[in-house]
């Protein structure tokens, strides 16, 4: 009778330590998992940050691109400052102007056009009745003196957008209407004056 208690208690023993074993394991196990998942969520963590440095660093070259794209625009728009120009607006013929500073000291600015195109305008004082506006660059062609008697500014004028532009609406722009031949004439005058006094 003691011999079979004593093997029932015996085997119950085993069957506790095997149990236990069972739940340590069970209990390393989830451990490891937790690690695991521990640790790939740093690493997730550690890509998201590598990730948000690298934008950051991107960001900055692009500052920093822009920066100097715009130091680089700032001294080639500062050319522009006192110089005459043809320029036209709308349907007008080309007229000649002064590239000058407005009100607010300003002589050019970007402006967003309608096809989400970013370009560059001018303020012009037009020659010969002071009037002023703000003229997009594509609409200045440089105010050139002609090198011998038989050329005018007009011929001028009409080399550059031939061999620049070979936009047949600017070429068109180039004739100039009877009604305005003798406004456009003494402008073109006052802007040959100009030439005169700062050459």
């Amino acid at each position: 009778m003691h011999c079979f208690q004593d093997t029932c208690l015996a085997e119950r023993q085993e069957q506790q330590e095997l149990e236990q074993q069972q739940q340590l394991q069970q209990q390393h196990q989830e451990l490891q998992q937790q690690e695991m998942q521990q640790q790939q969520q740093l690493l997730q963590q550690q890509l998201q940050l590598l990730q948000q440095q690298q934008q950051l660093l991107q960001q900055q070259q692009q500052l920093l691109q822009q920066q100097q794209d715009e130091q680089e625009f700032n001294m080639q728009a500062e050319m522009f400052l006192g110089d005459i120009m043809w320029g036209r607006c709308g349907k007008q013929p080309y007229w000649p102007c002064l590239v000058v500073r407005d009100e607010e000291g300003r002589f050019y600015k970007t402006k967003l056009c309608s096809n989400d195109v970013w370009r560059i305008w001018f303020y012009v004082q037009w020659l010969g009745d002071g009037r002023h506006s703000w003229v997009g660059l594509s609409y200045l062609v440089p105010f050139e003196r002609a090198p011998n008697p038989q050329q005018t500014p007009y011929d001028m004028l009409k080399n550059y957008i031939q061999t620049h532009r070979k936009n047949k609406e600017q070429l068109k722009a180039c004739k100039i209407p009877r009604r305005l031949a003798a406004k456009i004439d003494a402008a073109v005058e006052e802007a040959l004056e100009r030439q005169d006094r700062f050459e």
